[in-house]
């Protein structure tokens, strides 16, 4: 787990970030189930940047994702 910082108009914003595995433990889904989300190019897809080999994914980013899937 990581934390971006951005200013915005002067004010500095701190975000979690996280890897595909702290993303995936953190909602208790699978490790595939995000890398297909941040792959899909329809629907609910997921926001992840590429960084070196893997990705980072905002929280903010997997909170949205995650309050999108279809409910069971």
């Amino acid at each position: 787990m990581s934390t971006v910082t951005a200013a915005v108009r002067g004010v500095v914003v701190a975000e979690e970030v996280y890897t595909i595995p702290e993303a995936a433990a953190i909602k208790k889904v699978s490790s595939d189930l995000i890398r297909r989300a941040i792959r899909a190019t329809e629907g609910n897809t997921l926001a992840a940047k590429k960084v070196g080999k893997g990705y980072r994914i905002k929280a903010s980013e997997l909170d949205a994702w995650f309050d999108g899937l279809d409910d069971a």
